[in-house]
């Protein structure tokens, strides 16, 4: 049986993690000097109270070597088989980093995948994994090439400060945009890339937009989890969510975007994160 480990981007709490029989490793997030490691010594609901209320813009930071080299020790002392499902080696050097251990140390009994993709879209491929454990890892990752290029993810923006705080967008065109009621929508792109897919006036208007995206690309694959996110107050998540209750959907949660994706966006986010239909 193959063991699965996430990052904490993956959106599964510690206490989620322990009732799926998995581990999740945390990333690191820094108000300054004080540092925190996410859902460790700091709460989801503690981070988004810091990041709208806080002068100081937060950083973050990827699984420390000395980490990895204790999970794959551990699991080499155990004569287990281990599959780390990370955030996109576009998004951090986790990926990067995660290789560099397994290789220097021999770690054949690793397995390091690039998720190309962060939140929910990493909460899919885990429950992919988990539903094949027994099965060989390099069985397990063929199965989830095939699920990854079929995740898609759309999230709207509430704000655009925190893109600006980032340096992803000048502080002209965010208060611009703000002042506007622009809402971006992104997505990840297949290379695991973070791309804004379109821009609407309104929240209304973006959850529109989103229905459409998602009609567009030939709709959920109900076989598997819908995943709705929202960050810091579900408001707006919850009237993405009302959109598909149609549905019916039996694999659905909604979930308070993870702390180290939502330091680069904010609060507000209304996001949808499925399996399209092939």
């Amino acid at each position: 049986m193959v063991k699965i480990i996430a990052d904490s981007s993956a959106n599964i709490s510690q206490i989620e993690a322990k009732e799926m029989g998995i581990t999740v490793l945390p990333l690191g997030i820094s108000f300054n000097e004080e540092e925190f490691l996410d859902d460790i010594n700091i709460s989801i609901d503690e981070f988004y109270e810091r990041l709208t209320t806080s002068k100081v813009f937060p950083k973050t930071s990827q699984l420390s070597m000395e980490l990895l080299e204790q999970t794959y020790s551990e699991a080499k002392k155990n004569n287990e088989t281990i599959l780390l499902i990370l955030l996109s080696s576009k998004l951090s050097g986790t990926v990067n980093c995660a290789n560099l251990v397994k290789n220097n140390g021999g770690y054949d009994n690793v397995y390091v995948y690039d998720s190309k993709g962060a939140t929910a879209l990493n909460r899919i491929l885990v429950d992919v994994a988990l539903q094949n454990k027994e099965k060989p890892a390099e069985e397990i990752i063929k199965i989830l090439d095939e699920v990854r290029d079929r995740i898609e993810l759309y999230a709207a923006l509430d704000t655009l400060e925190y893109l600006h705080k980032g340096g992803r967008l000048s502080k002209t065109k965010a208060v611009v945009g703000n002042m506007l009621g622009l809402k971006p929508i992104l997505t990840i792109l297949k290379d695991g890339s973070l791309d804004v897919k379109a821009k609407a006036i309104g929240l209304n208007n973006a959850i529109k937009t989103i229905n459409n995206l998602v009609e567009k690309s030939g709709g959920i694959d109900t076989n598997y989890p819908v995943y709705f996110l929202y960050s810091k107050i579900d408001t707006n998540g919850k009237k993405l969510q009302k959109c598909y209750e149609h549905l019916n959907l039996k694999q659905t949660k909604l979930l308070n975007l993870c702390s180290v994706i939502g330091c680069h966006i904010g609060a507000g986010v209304a996001g949808i994160v499925y399996v399209r239909k092939v």
